[in-house]
């Protein structure tokens, strides 16, 4: 019998819903993951994946170890799901990925469908999901969160450029007073000496 993977053209092993995801399939199930999904091709699927991927990252899972630790994929988690993700994308399991960068989304995506299945991607009959255009995740940070985060790191700058010049004020007066003292130091051994 033909691995559900191939049979239900899920080369990730996908479950739905997955947030944002618009481009079709439907829920069959199977044993151990009842919203496991069936896509119309397989390169959907593959679109499906980089949509629920994508979603994780920018939801924290920002790394394969942090993938892999979840038990979004694996569950419970297994050391051996994030290793050899990692040796199959080519992606430490420590690196920060970014949903924006396609290279190494592309290697983590093939990382994970051979983990999934044991298949390359051609194997799955996957093509064209590679040449698709980025997944956005499905939250991505309204404008004004990121304005406002801007103008708080800004005010944040000024209050340090703040610190910095009266910490160097600070500097500059005590070493007036290490100057004078050191002045004082020298007549006093005068009268001494």
């Amino acid at each position: 019998m033909t691995i559900a993977a191939i049979r239900f053209c899920n080369p990730g092993n996908v479950s739905l819903p997955i947030k944002g995801w618009t481009g079709g399939g439907r829920v069959v199930g199977i044993h151990g993951q009842p919203g496991y999904a069936q896509f119309p091709t397989p390169d959907i699927g593959f679109a499906a994946m980089r949509q629920q991927v994508c979603n994780r990252i920018v939801q924290g899972y920002d790394t394969i170890n942090k993938l892999g630790g979840s038990g979004i994929y694996e569950n419970p988690p297994t050391q051996s799901w994030i290793d050899n993700v990692s040796k199959y994308s080519g992606i430490g399991g420590g690196d920060w990925l970014d949903y924006k960068n396609e290279a190494q989304i592309g290697a983590l995506l093939r990382g994970i469908c051979k983990q999934e299945t044991g298949l390359t991607l051609a194997e799955l009959g996957v093509g064209a999901g590679l040449a698709g255009p980025p997944a956005m995740p499905a939250t991505p940070a309204p404008k004004e969160d990121i304005e406002a985060l801007l103008k708080e790191l800004l005010l944040k700058q000024k209050a340090a450029e703040a610190a910095i010049k009266a910490a160097q004020d600070a500097k500059a007066a005590l070493q007036q007073q290490i100057t004078a003292a050191q002045a004082r130091l020298v007549e006093i051994e005068k009268e001494i000496g």
